[in-house]
């Protein structure tokens, strides 16, 4: 197999794989009420948190109820009860 191949290949490759991550379902933004008020209901909840918007001075919030990714932005830290995982990502990217 030639270079030029293995790079065709790689390509391919990435391709496939950033495919296969891209999100399936339905991008909901809610306000900070309805957002708490979902994650009450979830057993095992799981917020992924990241900074954003200008100066990096907001904060996004994720969340998933019942197939659909909950987003709500803030300015403030929101702090959650111990029985709620927090994912710290360096960045969110929604392509809506």
């Amino acid at each position: 197999m030639t270079k030029k191949n293995d790079a065709d290949g790689a390509v391919s490759q990435r391709s496939l794989i950033a495919s296969a991550l891209r999100v399936t379902g339905a991008v909901v933004e809610v306000s900070l009420e309805i957002f708490g008020q979902m994650m009450a209901r979830l057993d095992e909840p799981l917020v992924i948190v990241s900074r954003c918007g200008w100066m990096k001075s907001d904060f996004r919030y994720l969340t998933c109820y019942k197939g659909f990714i909950l987003c709500t932005r803030t300015r403030e830290v929101l702090l959650f009860p111990d029985n709620v995982e927090v994912i710290k990502a360096d960045k969110i990217c929604l392509k809506i």
